[in-house]
């Protein structure tokens, strides 16, 4: 039951989001829309904020780590993403344009650093250290994050796989530059060509 009454709060809160900015969704509308108490939604979440992050968090669990434990292609994940955004303008631009900049850029970065991280680890194995995975996947949540703010500002107008292809070339190559120099580094003081500090 616990579960069904969440997923119902949700799920409100998507229909919600379709119709209106997200600073104009109350607490107080969410349980009356859904049928349920304020108790209850306290019950689940600590705020509307909270509740926003599970909201992403189930998005996120959909389009990219339910696809990524079943090994599928990163870049088919970036177009599926891309495409439901695409579909879902208004709840997009909705949560967008009446959300703190600074949540919803500190959220997407740190997701996608995670997510990036993840993907790394699974390419490279141990084929570079902890620290050189970590840092590549933060530079590669940048750059994703200005990907998705570039789709935005133009109104999702881009040509997606195009998009896609041009930021899979800067990753992979990233990738293999960050793997030669890690095992350049094995070679001697500063690597192969070189200076010792």
């Amino acid at each position: 039951m616990t579960q069904f009454t969440q997923k119902a709060l949700l799920d409100t809160f998507t229909g919600m989001l379709q119709r209106m900015p997200f600073e104009k969704i109350t607490v107080s509308a969410l349980v009356a829309g859904c049928g349920v108490s304020p108790d209850t939604f306290y019950y689940h979440f600590h705020d509307i904020y909270d509740l926003l992050e599970h909201w992403l968090l189930r998005i996120k669990e959909r389009y990219v780590l339910e696809p990524l434990r079943a090994g599928a292609d990163w870049r088919e994940m970036l177009r599926a993403l891309l495409r439901t955004m695409r579909q879902n303008q208004a709840v997009v631009y909705h949560l967008f344009n009446s959300t703190s900049r600074e949540w919803i850029e500190r959220y997407c970065f740190e997701a996608s650093g995670d997510t990036f991280y993840e993907l790394i680890r699974q390419a490279v194995g141990d084929a570079l250290p902890e620290e050189e995975m970590r840092a590549l996947a933060q530079y590669t949540g940048c750059a994703f994050l200005g990907l998705m703010l570039r789709f935005l500002w133009r109104q999702m107008e881009v040509d997606l796989d195009a998009s896609v292809e041009r930021f899979g070339v800067i990753f992979e190559s990233n990738l293999r530059q960050a793997i030669r120099a890690a095992q350049g580094a094995g070679d001697g003081p500063g690597g192969p060509g070189r200076s010792a500090p």
